[in-house]
């Protein structure tokens, strides 16, 4: 388990989200941006950077 600077980790979300989702880059908590138009996309698939001091990891969050 990292201490110090490396156990601090930033979110972002690198693809994806078409400008329909944001997230917090201190919590990794994905919020809708604005609403969803489930006729036109009826799911997303969300590529998510978590980043330490040290790595990255990329996660693939699926809703829909």
């Amino acid at each position: 388990s990292d201490t110090g600077r490396n156990a601090q980790l930033s979110y972002q979300i690198q693809a994806g989200s078409f400008g329909d989702f944001d997230i917090s880059a201190r919590t990794g908590e994905i919020v809708v941006a604005k609403k969803l138009n489930f006729d036109k996309v009826d799911s997303y698939e969300l590529q998510v950077v978590a980043k330490d001091r040290g790595q990255s990891w990329v996660v693939i969050v699926a809703l829909g």
